[in-house]
């Protein structure tokens, strides 16, 4: 009997509800002991079965997207870095077409439905992704705002959309003037990285990053009064180089 390849068992783990601390790490491409001492400080949601933590791997996303604001930077590079201590860098990632100033949007769905616009034409989306993009990214809504407050939001569907992306894309848009995303402090959203990923380590790493990079109030500060492309990647190009010496 022909045993199954690597790519078959990461698909058997990612149907899976649960995972060790083993299936987890080699699954979201992390170290084995950062996914341990995260576990431990309650950093990620897990429960003890026998003498094995097990990780509810279904939920991880969206209490993420609950909790980063509490994490701190080493917690957040423990999630973010791979097991060879490398990162993905979110500046390849921005470039003038996926970058939205000055958005027609005035309500919570509406920013959605440009982000995605935006991203459709980009990958010239049939209508059925388009709209089930939509979807996916409103129902995660409804679990909990993605936004992380400080004036940020971070719209995601709940798990990866490989049958939508082959690859990971940042939609960003940019209002002066903010949008109500129902942050907890109660504050208007001005900028929404939309994100979509086709795996979740992928995913979840460039949220962490995300949001070790947007911690900073004079760098968000400078990228909402930024009026194009070329100046948006100079600001998270001299951000990333920085927080990568730290």
């Amino acid at each position: 009997m022909k045993k199954p390849d690597r790519e078959s068992k990461e698909l058997l783990m990612e149907q899976k509800e649960e995972l060790t601390i083993r299936e987890f790490a080699k699954l979201y491409k992390m170290k084995e002991i950062n996914v341990k001492k995260l576990i431990e400080e309650h950093k990620i949601p897990a429960k003890k079965v026998g003498k094995q933590w097990k990780i509810a791997k279904s939920y991880l996303n969206s209490w993420l997207a609950k909790n980063i604001k509490s994490m701190s930077n080493d917690k957040l590079e423990n999630i973010e870095v791979d097991e060879k201590n490398k990162s993905i860098k979110i500046t390849p990632l921005l470039n003038k077409d996926n970058i939205i100033f000055k958005p027609n949007s005035y309500s919570k769905t509406q920013i959605i439905s440009e982000l995605i616009g935006r991203l459709a034409d980009i990958k010239k989306l049939s209508t059925d992704k388009k709209e089930k993009l939509v979807s996916a990214v409103i129902q995660r809504e409804r679990l909990c705002s993605t936004a992380i407050s400080d004036g940020i939001a971070i719209p995601h569907p709940r798990n990866s959309m490989p049958d939508i992306v082959d690859e990971a894309y940042i939609v960003l848009a940019i209002s002066k003037i903010g949008i109500d995303f129902e942050a907890d402090d109660g504050e208007k959203s001005k900028l929404f990285f939309f994100l979509c990923a086709p795996r979740n380590d992928i995913h979840l790493k460039i949220m962490a990053r995300l949001s070790r990079i947007l911690r900073d109030p004079m760098f968000r500060h400078k990228l909402i009064q930024a009026e194009d492309a070329e100046t948006v990647k100079t600001l998270f190009s001299d951000q990333e180089k920085w927080i990568d010496k730290k």
